[in-house]
């Protein structure tokens, strides 16, 4: 059975995504992959990653904060120490998501060199 072509493998690859990465596709839901990613699971203030995001309108990146945990994959938590403070974390959820999805970007890469 041979692969399909690469067309359709992106194609396959960005359905994939929309599904269970929401918001990857653009700069914000990419910069909080990236900062849940570093924090590995540690509660971080959610304020920390607004002001890291600068480049971002806090509205659009609350919109992919909230994306991202409608679908598991992020948590918010109150600061124990303050309950003021609102914490985020990334889910046991993320952690598998981001296997699959390191899992087919191989396989993406591996359908390129395959014919168009």
């Amino acid at each position: 059975m041979s692969a399909p072509p690469f067309w359709k493998a992106l194609e396959d690859h960005g359905r994939w995504q929309r599904a269970n990465l929401p918001g990857i596709d653009t700069r914000q839901g990419s910069a909080l992959l990236v900062w849940l990613l570093r924090n590995d699971g540690r509660p971080r203030p959610i304020g920390q990653l607004y002001r890291e995001s600068s480049r971002s309108s806090e509205p659009t990146m609350r919109d992919c904060v909230k994306a991202f945990v409608e679908h598991g994959l992020a948590l918010i938590e109150r600061d124990p120490g303050d309950s003021r403070m609102r914490l985020l974390r990334g889910t046991a959820k993320l952690r598998q998501v981001v296997q699959e999805y390191r899992q087919r970007i191989g396989q993406l890469a591996e359908a390129r060199s395959s014919p168009c």
